[in-house]
């Protein structure tokens, strides 16, 4: 069970280590556009957006708000994000 806690422990630390990374290489950016490639995620694995609520599609990546605006935008009161499809 330890062998287990120190495992997930150490996925998160390295998912954490390389999200730093890669804010790090921009830090003052507040959007990130890569159409076709991947969400930034602080923890281990990837998110599951689901299909389109609208029309049952799947979903690409386009554009992604960073977490230094989402922070500003959260103390602000603008509510929650909303997942679109084209």
């Amino acid at each position: 069970e330890e062998d287990e806690e120190d495992e997930g422990r150490g996925a998160r630390e390295a998912a954490w280590a390389g999200y730093l990374e890669e804010v790090g290489r921009a830090p003052r950016q507040c959007l990130r556009y890569q159409l076709g490639g991947k969400a930034l995620w602080p923890e281990p694995g990837e998110p599951e957006f689901g299909a389109c609520a609208g029309c049952g599609g799947g979903r690409v990546f386009e554009v992604q708000v960073t977490s230094e605006v989402l922070n500003l935008w959260s103390r602000e009161g603008a509510g929650e994000a909303e997942w679109v499809c084209a």
